[in-house]
Parts: structure tokens; C-alpha cells; sequence
């Protein structure tokens, strides 16, 4: 006889008297007319839910971020004190910062958290480390240009005259901003600086030296009205050099030519063809030299007999004469800028900027306006060891939790040195690296940019970053004895 199977009715009806049995035990009622048990088991199976998800998520989070252990790390920061330590030779040293721990490791490793009371299993050496070395080594705003730029900020008098007040200098590693504030000059301007009794024309990213006692070169170049104004030695030697305006030395001037052109010393006027500008040349014993437009004023303001016309001859007439470069006069500005009155334009700087790569050059300018060349809101840091209106750097700014590593070169835009190695910090402070491993055991890579070191070497000496210098045992860290008071702001409270 087949057997019977249970029904759906029948399982149905079992269920509803084991619930009805429940009731009656934990209730001591039958009739059944709430149910909370099913809410009960509902509350269960949602904690038991959670408590698996919570216990989950800790076990993740202890994957993703473990409790802090030595292990294998060789710089570890304490999670209570903050103290810096690094591992050597199963000792655990306070180190100074984290760029002697990177040194003494050989590698750019980055601190470990840990507890104390992990740290207590290993024995502890005395402090090692070099004092004032960075606590961060961050890389530059932006990696593919490299951006210089020293500014003099003078303070104009209130009065009339000679504007001979004196001078804040500033660097500055960021993109030229503020359009408003401070502009490239272009060719047709320029800045007259004095520095002591030697006066020079800012022109074109180059500085020439005037020679103030020739009149001849006072008119063409318009000076004798002109407002000179100071100069920090920072400044101007971050400038490549250039001619200095002087009236060129002509051998034989006056005397006739061999080319038939006139008078030595005569400057002429080629037309040009179709319709090509003309082009100046001045006459010279054996050929003739082409000049520009401020170096023909300077030759005709020198000589007496210079007519009040430029003459004129064909294109042809020249065919023959040979061209030559004896006049050191190539180099002159095109035409006589015009000067810059520093009145409207207190603020005047170089700046020098340059691409990655091996063939790339620097591009020079001058700036000049009523303030810095940075964003509204940005400030450049006040170095400690500002001299005021004196010769030395006052200001440095680098863009905030940024670096640069960089080669230091001439400030030339071809310039091929490369010469010492340096870390720049946010603080306006540079450190000499001591090699390309240095720079990688410190996390800084090994494609340094280029910088001009007439600008990068203004700003304040930090220490040099070497490995030998970072293992250096000591009980304590004296001061040096410079730097400043910081002056509390009146915002906090009187004691």
C-alpha cells in the first residue's frame, strides 16, 4: 500500500499548533489574538544581520589598515606623541625629520604609524638626524616648467627728485600672475637702475651698462629727464649681461672709405626692396656694418658733422661692400625704450622661465607694475632673516606644500651649465643635495628642473642633505642663533 504523503493543509495546521503551544507556554493565553513572537523573531534576524555586517566591515578595515606594528618598517611615527624614529641595526632612533630618516634608510620610505606600546620591544639610541633638514619633500606645482622670477619692490618717496629709497627684494617659483598688478614690458620699454655709481638699462630679459658721462648716448637714449631708480645686487646680477651703451670706437672716422660710400663713421639708409623696410649701415674703412635705429642716434649724436638727414642710397651701391662686425653695437636695443617711471610701476623684476627637456631654452622678461606678480590672496613668506630695505632677500614665495628639485644653470636662456643639486621648500629655504642618489633616496626622483642660480642662490642656506651627515649621533640640538621673534597677534590672551 503506497504510503500517504503529508499535505500543504496538514503542515500548515502542525505549524499553527506549535504557535498556539508557544502562545499558551510564554503567554499563558490560546485565543491568539496578537502575535508579537513573529515581531520578536523579525528583530532577531535584523541584530544578527547587523552584527555580521559591523563585524565585517572591522575585519575589512583591519585588512585595509591594520593595528600599527614595527615589522619591517624603517621609519615609524608614534600614534600618541608624534615622534619621529628610524631603524637602525634593530635600534630604534629618534630621528629630527623625515628627510634624515630617508637619508640614513638609503630609500624614500614613509612613516609608519605605530603605538608605543609597540615600540617598547626594541632597544632606543640617541638622536640622530640633521637639524633644520625638511620635515616633507613635496614636488613642484608643475612638473613640466620651471618658473623663477626676483623682484624689487622700491619704496617711492613722498617728495620730488632722485627716487633713491631703498629696496625689498623677492623670488618667486610660481607662473607670473595678476596681469593687473605687474606686466612684461616689451622691447620698446625698459627700467634704468643705479646700483652705487654705475647705471644700467633693464631691456629685452638683459641689463646694459651706461656709460652716463657720453652725452651722445644721454639723447639718443632719452635720459637726461629720466628717473633712475635703486637696484638690489640680486636683482641685477640675475641679468645677463649685454653691450654696454657707449659710443663705439671708429678707427679712422671721418677719413674717406675705401667703398666709395662717404666718410667713415657715416651712417646710411639702404631703401628697401619691394617692400621691405629700410635698413641702416654705418660706414667703416674696409665695408659696412648694419646697425639698428639707437645705435645710429648714438653715432650721429658723436659726430659734428652728421647732417640733420640720414643719407639715402640704392640697393645696388652696397653690392660690393664687404659686411662687417667691428662695432660692438649688435647687441643695442632695436630702438631707445622708453623708460618705466617707478612712480606708476614701484615693482620691477626678471623672469626667467624654461620647459623639460634637453634642448628647451629659458625665456626672459621684465616685468614691471604696481605689485607682485601673484594671485590675489597669495603672500609671499617673510624670511627671518630680512634685511628690510638692505641688499639682502627679504621675501621668498613657493607655492604652498610644494618643492622643487632642481639643477642649478646660468640665468642665459642657452645657458648648458649644470651645476649643484637643490631642494627648494615651501619656506623659501634651499638644501644642497649632495648627488643624484641623494635626491632618489629622498623621494625627489631623478629628473631634476633646471633653475637660474643667480636667483635660487638669493634665498636663505639650509643645510646640505647627505646620508653622512644625517647619521650623525647627538644629545641634543643647539640653536644657531639666528633668525627672529615671532610677534604674537593681539588676538590671544593676555597672561
Amino acid at each position: 500500500m503506497p504510503a500517504q504523503l503529508t499535505t500543504r493543509q496538514q503542515v500548515n495546521g502542525y505549524r499553527f499548533l506549535l504557535r498556539r503551544l508557544e502562545h499558551a507556554l510564554m503567554r499563558r493565553d490560546v485565543r491568539m489574538l496578537q502575535d508579537p513572537m513573529r515581531s520578536h523573531f523579525r528583530a532577531a534576524i535584523v541584530g544578527i544581520a547587523l552584527a555580521l555586517l559591523v563585524t565585517g566591515g572591522c575585519a575589512v578595515y583591519g585588512l585595509i589598515k591594520p593595528a600599527g606594528s614595527v615589522g619591517d618598517s624603517k621609519i615609524v611615527v608614534s600614534k600618541e606623541s608624534g615622534g619621529l624614529f628610524v631603524m637602525i641595526d634593530d635600534t630604534l632612533h629618534p630621528v629630527l625629520n623625515v628627510a634624515s630618516a630617508r637619508l640614513i634608510i638609503g630609500s624614500p620610505e614613509k612613516p609608519s604609524s605605530v603605538s608605543e606600546s609597540k615600540m617598547t620591544d626594541y632597544k632606543r639610541g640617541p638622536l640622530v638626524g640633521i637639524p633644520g633638514a625638511p620635515q616633507t619633500l613635496p614636488g613642484p606645482q608643475d612638473g613640466g616648467h620651471s618658473y623663477w622670477t626676483v623682484c624689487d619692490t622700491v619704496a617711492v618717496p613722498t617728495g620730488s627728485g632722485s627716487m633713491d629709497g631703498g629696496v625689498t627684494t623677492t623670488v618667486l617659483s610660481s607662473a607670473p600672475e595678476n596681469q593687473g598688478a605687474s606686466r612684461a614690458l616689451s622691447g620698446g620699454e625698459g627700467l634704468l637702475v643705479r646700483t652705487g655709481d654705475k647705471t644700467y638699462l633693464l631691456n629685452r630679459g638683459r641689463r646694459h651698462l651706461v656709460d652716463t658721462d657720453d652725452p651722445a648716448v644721454a639723447r639718443a637714449f632719452g635720459l637726461d629727464d629720466a628717473t633712475v631708480r635703486p637696484v638690489s645686487a640680486g636683482m641685477l646680477n640675475a641679468f645677463p649681461d649685454a653691450a654696454e651703451l657707449t659710443t663705439p670706437d671708429i678707427p679712422d672716422r671721418g677719413k674717406a672709405s675705401r667703398t666709395g660710400l662717404g666718410a667713415v663713421g657715416t651712417v646710411i639708409e639702404v631703401a628697401g626692396v619691394g617692400d621691405a623696410d629700410p635698413t641702416l649701415y654705418v660706414v667703416l674703412e674696409n665695408g659696412i656694418q648694419k646697425i639698428g635705429q639707437a645705435a645710429a642716434d648714438v653715432i650721429r649724436y658723436s659726430d659734428d658733422a652728421a647732417g640733420g638727414q640720414i643719407d639715402s642710397v640704392a640697393p645696388a651701391a652696397i653690392t660690393d661692400a664687404a659686411q662687417l662686425h667691428d662695432l660692438a653695437v649688435e647687441d643695442f636695443p632695436a630702438t631707445a625704450p622708453k623708460i618705466v617711471d617707478q612712480r606708476s610701476a614701484p615693482v620691477g623684476c626678471l623672469a626667467w622661465d624654461r620647459s623639460s627637456g634637453d634642448n628647451a631654452s629659458a625665456s626672459l622678461r621684465v616685468l614691471a607694475g604696481s605689485g607682485l606678480p601673484l594671485a590675489e590672496g597669495k603672500a609671499p613668506v617673510a624670511l627671518a632673516t630680512s634685511d628690510g630695505s638692505g641688499p639682502g632677500l627679504d621675501t621668498a614665495y613657493i607655492p604652498p606644500s610644494t618643492g622643487n628639485y632642481v639643477a642649478t644653470t646660468g640665468s642665459d636662456p642657452d645657458s648648458p651649465r649644470r651645476e649643484s643639486l637643490v631642494f627648494v621648500n615651501d619656506a623659501g629655504v634651499r638644501f644642497e643635495v649632495a648627488d643624484d642618489a641623494t635626491g632618489k633616496s629622498l623621494g625627489l626622483g631623478d629628473q631634476p628642473q633646471v633653475a637660474p642660480w643667480p636667483i635660487v642662490g638669493l634665498l636663505p642656506t639650509g643645510p646640505a642633505l647627505s646620508q653622512h651627515d644625517a647619521l650623525v649621533e647627538r644629545d641634543t640640538v643647539e640653536s644657531d642663533g639666528m633668525g627672529s621673534v615671532v610677534e604674537a597677534g593681539s588676538g590671544g590672551s593676555g597672561g
